[in-house]
């Protein structure tokens, strides 16, 4: 592995680290024909490919992104809640962890304990959410996690839930995040359908201002409490609640949620708290199965959103029609106009048009894409302000020959100072993924993306062969490669160092990696 290291003179240099070795164990045991026991300890995900980028240029909250681990995808449509109590990526790095699965009867359990050496730590707000900065040496702060959740079904797709989950850092700042929650899904009389979740929150702040700087003197709750990591204890509660009555051609629902300011989930997913917000949806649909016109849709969203307070955030409304045509392709066309309040200002006439189209012709293509524009709020806290923007997307699926498989893909986003300004962000992600299967055994892999916000190449290739039914080896690289502008790490003090002379591709992180999977059946 390398990377590229900024020096004390304000330049900066590639180094090679020595490679190493580690072995890495995975258990499974069968205890009976629908419960099983696993064990993983320095799991290595290092054949995983990478996230797929998203813009994130005009956001105040974080992103977040699929389970890719398979250690931690089995088991996950039991713990998806409509408020994400378990994130399993809060897990980051994990040492070993360890997980029993069961269904009983009409009963699902899962247990997940695992502990981690590198623990992502996030804040939610009113208006945007908050990650820490962690000290040079403790990047890794390390915690036990542990999750429990219990799943009952009844009647016709119907069940009771209850999650529990408990996060404490081994560190000498300590912290702990513990959560309690039950959920429940009901069907009535075929046509109608309740979902409820309810959580509460018990979060002792690691007592550590580092960790935190710049956010300590940051107040919430009406100043009852800091963002700064003070070692205090918060109580927090969400809820969820939503009703839907759908017949063949109709539909409606309304969804309320709500988060008090000290809401937070440490091993789910919540990135916003201080709400209430309340949606209503209704619509008809047909299904004329035609020649050109196989179904249609017309819907109307609207949503109004409070803070724990009750002042009023954001209000919009939404209508759209859908159509579904020959050939499985799809049409969805829509209009938002909204209003919002952010950063202690209100901005009315927020309004943008969207278009949205799928095809999948055959077995062989697939298409899709879409096109957003309008006038847009520009996210800035110290000066927020309406803007004209536009972002788009399209994505591909080939399959060609049967054995090559290609899914290229661009999102691009666009905002500007109203009526033909400056520009405020522009650019563009693009991704390629290509994979050959040259044989039963051996299959090649590559994925490219280039990130043009921050002029960053990334390449991933793979190779794969199956020596046989228990052996797997592996042989792949990661590189990140940033170009840097002409003048980059000159001294403008010095006439004599005026640094590149030219805009260059640098890499900044390589690492490859050779794995052989052995697998046993007892």
């Amino acid at each position: 592995a390398g990377s590229r290291r900024i020096d004390e003179d304000g330049g900066s240099t590639f180094s090679y680290e020595d490679p190493e070795a580690e072995a890495s164990v995975n258990l499974r045991y069968a205890l009976t024909s629908t419960s099983a026991a696993e064990l993983t300890v320095n799991p290595d995900f290092s054949q995983i490919e990478s996230d797929v980028a998203r813009i994130d240029v005009n956001t105040t909250f974080a992103l977040s992104y699929p389970e890719q681990r398979p250690f931690f995808q089995e088991g996950s449509d039991l713990y998806s809640t409509w408020i994400p109590a378990v994130y399993t990526r809060s897990i980051n790095e994990p040492d070993g962890a360890a997980k029993f699965t069961g269904t009983f009867g009409r009963t699902a359990v899962l247990y997940l304990i695992a502990r981690d050496r590198n623990s992502p730590i996030l804040i939610p707000g009113e208006e945007g959410s908050h990650e820490p900065l962690v000290r040079d040496g403790i990047r890794d702060l390390r915690s036990v996690s542990q999750i429990v959740r219990l799943r009952r079904m009844f009647g016709q797709q119907s069940h009771l839930g209850l999650t529990l989950t408990d996060r404490r850092f081994q560190e000498n700042c300590g912290g702990v995040g513990t959560l309690l929650g039950v959920d429940a899904q009901i069907r009535l009389l075929g046509r109608w359908l309740l979902r409820l979740q309810a959580l509460a929150s018990r979060t002792t702040e690691p007592d550590d201002t580092l960790l935190t700087a710049g956010l300590n003197q940051v107040t919430f709750a009406e100043g009852a409490h800091t963002l700064g990591f003070d070692g205090e204890t918060l109580y927090g509660h969400g809820l969820y609640a939503y009703l839907e009555r759908e017949s063949r051609h109709s539909i409606a629902a309304i969804e309320y949620t709500a988060a008090s300011p000290a809401f937070r989930a440490d091993n789910g997913y919540v990135d916003q708290n201080s709400l209430r917000r309340l949606t209503l949806v209704g619509g008809a649909r047909g299904m004329p199965n035609r020649e050109l016109l196989q179904g249609w849709g017309a819907f109307v969203h609207a949503s109004r959103r409070w803070n724990s307070a009750g002042l009023l955030k954001e209000d919009w409304i939404k209508p759209e029609v859908e159509l579904t045509l020959t050939r499985q392709i799809g049409v969805e066309l829509g209009w938002i106009g909204s209003r919002e309040r952010f950063a202690g200002r209100r901005f009315d006439d927020l309004t943008r048009v969207y278009l949205e189209l799928s095809a999948q012709p055959n077995e062989v293509v697939s298409l899709s894409g879409e096109i957003d524009g309008g006038r847009a709020l520009a996210r800035d806290p110290a000066r927020p302000r309406t803007a004209d923007a536009v972002s788009a997307g399209l994505s591909a699926s080939f399959r060609v020959l049967r054995r090559i498989d290609l899914s290229p893909r661009v999102s691009y986003y666009r905002l500007d100072e109203r009526g033909g300004g400056a520009n405020i962000y522009s650019g563009a992600i693009w991704r390629g993924r290509l994979k050959y299967q040259v044989s039963r055994a051996i299959a090649a892999r590559l994925v490219v993306q280039y990130d043009t916000f921050v002029d960053r190449l990334d390449l991933e290739p793979l190779l794969t062969c199956r020596l046989n039914p228990f052996t797997v080896f592996y042989v792949g690289a990661v590189g990140h490669q940033t170009r840097y502008a002409s003048g980059a790490g000159g001294d403008p003090d010095d006439p004599g160092d005026p640094g590149l002379p030219e805009d260059r591709w640098k890499p900044d992180a390589r690492q490859y990696f050779a794995k052989v999977q052995f697998l046993w059946r007892i």
